[in-house]
């Protein structure tokens, strides 16, 4: 039971955010991202070109990504013209961002989101709405998959730890 709005309480408790917790959110958003994105590079794609260039420029830590990653599906939902995905990403939006430091902590994490948004600009710049959706479902596909190896990983680092 609860509703959007107890996503955003619960960022306010560590001990929510579990590996599974986190990756049930990463399946929501890859469920809806390549959605918006599709919609919001056919409406406005050079709106986007001022949004995706600086984020070809970001400072190499967990925080930058973190917030950039978060602001990144912020406009998009608001770009896509439809306010039902941003009132949804509203809803985890501090979540994400919270998820985000972990997982921007390992810089290969960093590297391909760095590879993606670059990606994404040239689909800006040429307003390609469809290589925009492909590029965001890959990476969304790709990231739950980094997710998953990291929390199995951390579990396996947690048993050994416990054993020892």
């Amino acid at each position: 039971e609860g509703n959007l709005i107890m996503l955003n309480a619960l960022s306010t408790q560590p001990q929510i955010l579990t590996p599974d917790f986190i990756l049930n959110l990463l399946e929501v958003r890859a469920a809806l991202a390549p959605a918006y994105a599709r919609m919001a590079f056919a409406l406005s794609s050079q709106a986007l070109v001022s949004v995706l260039e600086p984020l070809t420029r970001l400072p190499d830590s967990p925080e930058a990504f973190s917030r950039a990653d978060q602001d990144l599906h912020h406009q998009l939902t608001l770009l896509s013209g439809n306010p039902i995905f941003t009132l949804i990403y509203n809803g985890y939006r501090k979540l994400s961002y919270q998820a985000g430091l972990d997982y921007f902590a390992a810089p290969e994490a960093r590297a391909s989101s760095l590879d993606y948004y670059k990606g994404l600009l040239q689909d800006a710049l040429s307003a390609d709405a469809e290589s925009a959706a492909n590029r965001t479902a890959k990476v969304m596909r790709e990231s739950l998959e980094f997710w998953r190896k990291a929390s199995i990983s951390h579990g396996r680092e947690d048993e050994t730890s416990t054993n020892a």
